[in-house]
């Protein structure tokens, strides 16, 4: 039985949902949530019991496209997706299944921009509009359907107050398989690498290539935690796996939950840092943006919120974070800015809180020169101004003040 909040879900969701049962006698609904009501123009009280070609208005091609599409869904376990056309709505429409208990299937629909007519070419059309969304040499989903379902989820956990968490991940040293054994052998590796993310990730998982030598991982209503743990057990399939010319090969993560109302290409900076610093200590290993590390302006700091002085000082923090990753003569500006900041905000401070906010400041100097000369990378330098530097002196400071209450 379904509990109050999937209910809940399912009636209020803002795209149209359905489920079905695949039995001897075809396919029959059994419920469906008002938006497909409204978009197939149907009563979904008296769905239950129907076809799926007479509650859709769809039709079935002569091979039996629903038949085999939903059936197919039963036997993997596993969710698909493609695009048909249905014509009472004279749209297209992307139909995505997965498998629910026993022989149901739950269905989502969403409606796609076609050109208008019909006739000789549409079919052609349809069939070629269905691949556009996959990458032709990994058979995973491309970058610009992954960036369009990451936009719907998004809608989705602002309105039901949901995580998600993205992981990009990174075939180690892929330009350098391409320059030895060249791009056949490195296409076989993704290739190789995109099943064994669609077999070891969840149904609900969706993943797509992203890049060179890159896959962009979105797992839905998933913190860190969870996230992490599915990582680290990716990450040691891959390195378990072997390909006949390269032998051995590895990948990093990097992975950062999106916080409430955070935008896209904050939570994709995000990840990237974490990437970044995966690649940094050595690869093969999956690190973490935290919602500690992102610096939110909105942080509370220990029982109070934090002072308009210090939100500047995680502002900065925040921006030096941003440019680690893309290192550089951005990241080397933005650091000797929060210090620069650090030092005016330790000036006329009482003599207890001078000593440590000077000890503070002379390690994270010693960082920023390490890394002018090349000892650490950027995201090492920006993580310790976060953490090391502005954190650890309003610890601190919390700490100081209450020593004299």
């Amino acid at each position: 039985m379904r509990n109050a909040t999937y209910s809940l879900f399912f009636r209020q969701a803002p795209f149209a949902l359905s489920v079905q049962e695949v039995g001897t006698e075809g396919i029959r609904m059994t419920e469906a949530n008002p938006a497909f009501g409204a978009l197939f123009d149907v009563d979904t009280e008296g769905i239950h019991g129907k076809g799926f070609q007479e509650a859709t208005g769809s039709r079935e091609a002569e091979d039996g496209t629903w038949t085999r599409f939903f059936g197919e869904i039963l036997e993997k376990q596993a969710e698909d997706s493609l695009v048909s056309y249905f014509p009472p709505l004279g749209k297209e429409v992307r139909v995505t299944a997965f498998p629910l208990d026993g022989d149901r299937v739950g269905t989502i629909y969403r409606v796609l921009e076609h050109p208008a007519g019909s006739g000789e070419g549409m079919e052609e059309w349809l069939k070629a509009r269905a691949q556009v969304d996959v990458d032709p040499v990994t058979g995973a989903y491309n970058s610009y359907f992954m960036l369009c379902r990451v936009k719907e989820e998004m809608e989705l956990a602002d309105r039901y107050d949901l995580p998600f968490t993205l992981t990009l991940l990174e075939i180690d040293h892929f330009v350098q398989i391409l320059d030895i054994w060249g791009k056949k052998v490195g296409f076989e590796i993704l290739a190789a690498t995109a099943r064994l993310l669609r077999e070891r990730l969840r149904t609900t998982d969706v993943v797509g290539r992203f890049g060179v030598g890159r896959f962009l991982i979105l797992t839905p209503v998933t913190g860190l935690d969870g996230a992490e743990v599915m990582g680290e057990k990716l990450r040691s399939a891959v390195e378990t796996g072997h390909h006949p010319v390269v032998g051995r090969f590895t990948c990093s993560m990097g992975m950062a939950e999106r916080l409430k109302a955070e935008s896209l290409e904050s939570v994709q900076r995000r990840a990237e840092a974490a990437l970044l610093a995966a690649k940094t200590e050595g690869r093969n290993r999956v690190q973490t943006y935290s919602l500690q590390q992102a610096g939110d302006l909105g942080l509370e700091f220990g029982e109070g919120t934090v002072e308009d002085a210090h939100r500047e000082l995680l502002d900065l923090a925040r921006q030096v974070l941003e440019a680690a990753v893309d290192d550089g003569e951005v990241l080397t500006a933005s650091a000797d800015k929060l210090l620069a900041a650090m030092r005016t905000h330790a000036e006329g401070q009482p003599e207890g809180l001078a000593k440590i906010w000077d000890n503070l400041l002379k390690k994270a100097e010693k960082f920023r020169e390490a890394y002018g000369e090349g000892g650490i990378g950027g995201y090492a330098l920006a993580s310790h101004l976060m953490d090391g530097l502005v954190r650890e002196h309003m610890r601190m400071e919390k700490e100081w003040e209450k020593e004299l209450k």
